[in-house]
């Protein structure tokens, strides 16, 4: 949902930059050309956010449970969270089974 409204916001951002730059008279040029480029960036770089996350595989012996469990609100599943002590990743993991 946030995303969403960050990508329409960067939307609007390369819309007014390219008004600006082509019919903003001398500092309108310049301007719509920073808002422009600037908005370009940041869509490009909202695009790819979800692409570069990695992964955590928290199954090896280095990984501790902390204790912690919630119901996750947008799962609506029980969740544990473990720690790495050596790099201080956490990991939220779901339990199938939950014990009572």
């Amino acid at each position: 949902m946030l995303r969403n409204v960050f990508l329409a916001c960067s939307g609007l951002m390369i819309v007014i930059g390219a008004a600006l730059h082509f019919f903003g008279g001398d500092y309108g040029d310049y301007l719509g050309l920073q808002v422009l480029v600037i908005g370009v960036i940041f869509f490009i770089a909202l695009l790819f956010e979800r692409r570069t996350r990695k992964r955590i595989d928290a199954t090896g012996p280095e990984w501790t449970a902390t204790g912690e469990r919630f119901i996750d609100p947008v799962t609506g599943k029980l969740t544990e969270v473990h720690f790495n002590p050596k790099t201080g990743e956490r990991a939220y993991i779901i339990v199938e089974n939950p014990s009572p």
